[in-house]
């Protein structure tokens, strides 16, 4: 049986924890609160509508990636789905619809 090739550029799943409040991209860096955080990766994670308890645990979230572009473009994708950490992209659940603007995406 021959191995399977996937074209996701982005992990599976998000990451529970380690989000950085905010970035900053200064060429090929990110820069955090805090510093110096690496080399500008191939997408950024993101966390939105972030809920905790009273312990600072997550309860609930919602979750994304963004692939920065060259010229102030960029491409995100946005799981609307409460708590789904998943990050592979479904065109049936686009968004933003062709008929509203949305661009046929085809890149997982």
């Amino acid at each position: 049986m021959g191995s399977v090739r996937s074209e996701l550029k982005s992990p599976k799943e998000a990451p529970t924890d380690g989000y950085a409040p905010n970035i900053t991209i200064d060429g090929q860096r990110v820069v955090g609160a805090d510093g110096p955080v690496g080399e500008k990766p191939a997408c950024f994670l993101f966390r939105v509508r972030t809920v905790l308890d009273a312990k600072g645990k997550v309860i609930s979230a919602r979750y994304g990636k963004i692939y920065p572009g060259s010229d102030f473009r960029i491409a995100y994708y946005f799981n609307p789905t409460p708590n789904s950490r998943t990050l592979e992209y479904d065109p049936k659940r686009n968004l933003f619809p062709r008929e509203f603007g949305g661009l046929v995406v085809n890149d997982p």
